[in-house]
């Protein structure tokens, strides 16, 4: 769907935050943040993700509506 994230960070540091906006994503989209293989509640909220402590891998997935 042409989402793109504005954060391009490849690493963080575990225990730091980590906050992206993502560009690109329509009214109806499902926005889904795992980390560690677990959702993520609350980390996606008007166009922005963000994690105050991270304890794993993220993943941030757009299906679109």
């Amino acid at each position: 769907s042409g989402v793109t994230s504005t954060n391009k960070r490849t690493s963080v540091a575990e225990g730091s935050k980590y906050s992206t906006t993502l560009k690109g994503v329509s009214a109806g989209d499902t926005v889904a943040v795992t980390m560690g293989g677990s959702a993520v509640v609350g980390a996606y909220a008007d166009g922005k993700v963000t994690i105050p402590s991270v304890t794993g891998n993220i993943v941030i997935t757009v299906t679109a509506a």
